[in-house]
């Protein structure tokens, strides 16, 4: 491998890891820039690299989970409406689990059943307080929203991609731009100069719709703000007596953290075929990670004599679970190969799900409690 190639996959792969750690913070420019990375990282490999990219589809997968992941944690932390909380919460849930259930069955038509809605209702949520509090979305909107998103957005795709399996750039090469697949991008761009103007008068259209919607809007609450507000005055509940004491009065979220973590895990024992295990197994080794989390994260607030920050916290449990993540491969696999590094991601992953969901699940509580 050429150090371009090299060079192009660090700073696509990297991208692809990085930029959804903004999410909580931005969540709106951070989100879209995850969706176009994704949709763009294929045609990047297959430009500037020779790639074979045999384990695109798996690798692909995997960190479309860690991007809506961090999404749908970063909602707990920063959104004010209830209602589009619990409306993105079943969403994401139904999407993740729908997942699992593919991977399981290989069934296509599972995916076009289970649509990522998800996705672009955290977008029209995040979109809509870049000027307006979250609290004046009614519920009768925002269903009507996920609605038309599920219905007349991710059906007709989903079906697009899953059922028919048409891919959109192959299309728009062979019928828009009538040139060969193996035609580079750069080559078919040139051929079809008109594209360009095409491209300019769609986007006029489409700024001159939102302009048109965004006159007919009600007053903007505030000024406009990709950011969230981390002003906001709100005392998480600590830890309270003893460890058990506290996992019985968090027990809702110890099972939350379990349902989570399992449906990933079920999901990457079937996208990478070297980490293979029963499901009871991954439920159980789950279960075991999240126990072994939790006494972790109680014994360094409670008994450290040593400031613990969220930094400190998630590399210590990173060592934790990649140990525990190593063992729990080795045991299972036997005298077959692991494959380490996924290994290793699955543990990182668990690791930010744990801490972020530790981490913001106390603030959802103290604002709706």
């Amino acid at each position: 491998m050429d150090l371009f190639t090299l060079f192009i996959i660090i700073v696509v792969v990297g991208s692809r890891l990085l930029v959804p750690l903004l999410i909580p913070r931005y969540p709106l420019p951070a989100i879209l820039a995850s969706l176009i990375i994704d949709a763009v990282d294929q045609t990047v490999f297959q430009t500037f690299t020779d790639l074979e990219l045999k384990g695109y589809q798996n690798y692909d997968k995997a960190l479309d989970i860690y991007y809506l992941s961090i999404a749908y944690l970063s909602t707990l932390r920063n959104w004010t409406n209830r209602a589009a909380f619990q409306i993105s919460q079943f969403l994401f849930y139904y999407r993740m689990f729908g997942n699992a259930l593919f991977e399981i069955t290989q069934i296509r038509m599972i995916l076009f059943i289970f649509p990522n809605t998800f996705e672009y209702f955290f977008i029209f949520v995040s979109g809509t307080a870049l000027f307006y509090k979250m609290k004046r979305l009614s519920i009768r909107l925002l269903l009507a929203v996920a609605a038309f998103i599920w219905i007349f957005i991710k059906f007709p795709q989903e079906y697009w991609i899953h059922i028919a399996k048409l891919d959109t750039t192959d299309l728009f090469k062979e019928k828009i731009l009538n040139v060969p697949l193996e035609t580079s991008w750069t080559t078919a761009f040139a051929q079809n100069i008109w594209v360009f103007p095409a491209f300019a008068i769609i986007f006029l259209a489409i700024g001159v719709i939102l302009f048109k919607i965004i006159k007919i809007l009600p007053k903007p609450d505030h000024k406009l703000n990709f950011g969230i507000d981390i002003s906001e005055k709100l005392t998480p509940t600590g830890i309270t007596g003893t460890f058990i004491r506290n996992i019985l009065l968090r027990k809702r979220d110890f099972a939350e953290k379990i349902f989570f973590v399992s449906l990933i895990t079920i999901i990457f024992s079937h996208v990478f075929p070297s980490f293979q295990a029963g499901t009871s197994d991954l439920i159980l080794g789950v279960s075991f990670v999240i126990l072994a989390n939790a006494v972790v994260s109680y014994a360094l607030i409670k008994y450290s004599k040593f400031k613990v920050d969220i930094l400190n916290k998630f590399n210590f449990i990173l060592i934790v679970n990649v140990v525990i993540a190593y063992a729990f491969a080795i045991f299972l696999a036997g005298d077959r190969n692991v494959n380490y590094f996924v290994i290793f991601f699955l543990a990182y992953l668990l690791t930010l799900i744990t801490i972020l969901y530790d981490r913001f699940k106390p603030y959802f509580v103290a604002r709706f409690k």
